[in-house]
């Protein structure tokens, strides 16, 4: 049994000052790992930056590499620490390509490290953008629903909200003590934004939800607002689909009365 076990460490993957990589570490890669696998549904091009980066982030967190893009994985100076940490920056960099258009991969300037990398792109495409700034304001706050589905409104609403968060920088803390809460009253701050957001665009056919919504002295969130206005879309839909069977309905009463009449 002792020696069992002594040969199954002996597999493990090692460095050369005998430390082993266990599962949990994010030098280890996985034999089905491949720089050419692609993690994203959609490859990031000039407009969704905001969506992309969130699920690309998703998917290195799942992968335990994420490390690799924050920078919190140092390069080390040297030894086989250096060769296991070159091969899984590499790893990274092929992801992180194959994740992006061709023009966009292309456009890049000559990058060794997954950290390079995403600073760029963040740097292209978010902090500073003032234009794409206005851009992506301007289309959240002119967007409406125009008779879809309320939540397919909702998804276009939730992509150019991520693009939105994209290009903010990250709140401080004002109080020097990081007892002022900020990361809490900037998430409530958003919350309120997007659910004037969703109220505005949305149509005339569903003001009184929305009038109901408003006139509440505690603000709903934005979770309990479109679970109500969905509700209300329900609702029409079934009075909507009723209506031609009563009109059938009484239309084919009438006429057996007509017929009934005549005969008489």
């Amino acid at each position: 049994m002792g020696d069992e076990s002594s040969a199954s460490e002996e597999k493990k993957p090692t460095v050369d000052d005998g430390e082993v990589i266990g599962p949990t570490s994010p030098l280890l890669l996985h034999p089905s790992n491949a720089p050419s696998q692609v993690f994203v549904g959609d490859l990031l091009t000039d407009l969704n930056y905001g969506e992309w980066s969130a699920e690309m982030s998703n998917a290195l967190i799942a992968k335990n590499k994420f490390g690799f893009v924050l920078g919190t994985i140092s390069r080390p100076v040297s030894g086989e620490h250096l060769n296991v940490w070159t091969r899984c920056n590499a790893m990274v960099v092929g992801w992180l390509r194959q994740a992006m258009t061709r023009e966009i991969r292309s456009s890049l300037s000559t990058n060794f490290t997954a950290k390079q990398i995403c600073d760029e792109l963040r740097e292209r495409f978010s902090t500073g953008s003032l234009p794409r700034r206005y851009k992506i304001r301007r289309q959240i706050t002119t967007l409406r629903q125009d008779r879809s589905s309320v939540s397919a409104f909702y998804a276009k609403l939730k992509r150019l909200w991520d693009d939105w968060l994209s290009l903010e920088l990250p709140a401080k803390c004002t109080c020097g003590r990081c007892t002022c809460n900020v990361e809490q009253r900037t998430r409530e701050s958003h919350e309120s934004m997007r659910l004037l957001d969703f109220l505005v665009g949305l149509d005339d056919n569903f003001s009184t939800v929305r009038t109901h919504l408003l006139s509440l002295e505690l603000p709903p969130s934005l979770g309990e607002a479109c679970h109500a206005v969905a509700n209300d879309e329900q609702q029409m839909n079934i009075t909507h689909d009723s209506r031609p069977r009563v009109e059938a309905a009484t239309f084919q009463g009438q006429r057996e009365l007509t017929n009934s009449e005549n005969r008489t």
